[in-house]
């Protein structure tokens, strides 16, 4: 599994014993490419920003169009001092180009003070829309290629660290891009992370807690919550104001006993005001808002347990016993060699 817990008295935080897909890649990101951006050609002329499309604290989002190929294409605008995070996005896009169903980049150009990012322009609705709809053979080709995707970027050493529906292009179950790479690192052994950043909705529950070391098993917690997004039609949890307001909802979800449970293995004391001895994890039926009664996810019921159990797992407060990407691919609602409903499609 992911982690072997040791805590740190002083500082609290979680010591990554398992080195397995360590990454090799952050120590060689500044020195390898600290000259390619230093010398980034400028070629803004072939490239017309259109329409803002999109921004966010460090960069504008815009969709323009190649003058020399006529194609559209994303521009994004890095409007930051932080050359370490500068290169370390390059770096992350330059070494998944060939990992399918990442957005690919296409260029990289300096103009001025700033830096741009080009990528290819894909016409999709926005991702809930199409998660709704999805069927439930739709739902399992999606999240086979979407853990195959993440065992492939995690067995390179890179934490997406902000897998959320709006950072997923998807124009079908089996064509999809993620993107937005722009708070992604490289995992290391006893590394302590920063948790300030992300979304707070989709962060894990040891990124809640303040616990400074974490692996990929906080990119499983956000495919968890969008795995249950897509099953039930509605995702389980509104952005709150503050943290504690997530752990709530986490705590409503797993219930009392794996929530303290986890507080004291890390070394936290249970002293959350919402904690009510007893309150056992959520029945799945009654915590969400189900889809309509007559749709096939929900009506087939050894699909639906086979699912519950394939989400509580990836769901698991604790990130020692949660899934990795290739055991979540393993379960029998995913693995194709036990699942009679992919016999006949090329996965």
């Amino acid at each position: 599994m992911a982690f072997v817990f040791e805590i740190d008295e002083k500082e609290k935080y979680i010591l990554a014993r398992n080195h397995k897909y360590a990454s090799t890649n952050l120590s060689n990101s500044i020195i390898f490419h600290k000259n390619f951006i230093e010398d980034a050609n400028n070629n803004s002329t072939n490239y017309v920003a259109e329409e803002v499309i999109g921004k966010g604290g460090a960069s504008v989002v815009y969709r323009g169009l190649n003058k020399d190929s006529g194609e559209r294409i994303i521009i994004k605008e890095l409007k930051t001092s932080n050359f370490n995070k500068l290169i370390r996005e390059v770096n992350i896009l330059m070494l998944c180009k060939n990992v399918p169903r990442v957005i690919k980049l296409l260029d990289f150009f300096k103009n001025d003070e700033n830096y741009y990012l080009v990528f290819p322009y894909y016409n999709c609705q926005p991702s809930r829309t199409i998660f709704n709809n999805f069927t439930l053979i739709e739902i399992k080709i999606f999240m086979r290629k979407f853990l195959q995707t993440l065992d492939k970027l995690h067995s390179l050493g890179v934490i997406h660290r902000d897998l959320k529906p709006g950072n997923i292009l998807v124009k079908s179950c089996s064509e999809f891009y993620i993107i937005d790479f722009g708070i992604s690192d490289f995992y290391l052994p006893f590394r302590k992370f920063s948790n300030q950043i992300g979304t707070k909705n989709f962060k894990a529950p040891e990124q809640l807690l303040q616990l400074k070391g974490f692996d990929y098993g906080i990119d499983i917690w956000a495919a968890g919550l969008i795995f249950g997004e897509m099953f039930f039609g509605r995702y389980p949890f509104w952005k709150p104001d503050e943290d504690v307001v997530m752990l709530e909802n986490i705590y409503k979800l797993v219930g009392y006993r794996s929530f303290v449970d986890f507080l004291g293995e890390v070394g936290l004391e249970a002293n959350y005001n919402f904690l009510v001895e007893g309150v056992g994890p959520a029945n799945f039926d009654e915590y969400f808002v189900l889809r309509k009664e007559t749709d096939e996810v929900i009506t087939n019921k050894s699909e639906r347990m086979m699912a519950y159990d394939l989400l509580r797992k990836m769901l698991d407060i604790n990130p020692m016993r949660r899934l990795t990407a290739a055991e979540a691919l393993r379960h029998p609602f995913l693995d194709n060699r036990s699942n009679l409903i992919f016999s006949n499609l090329k996965l």
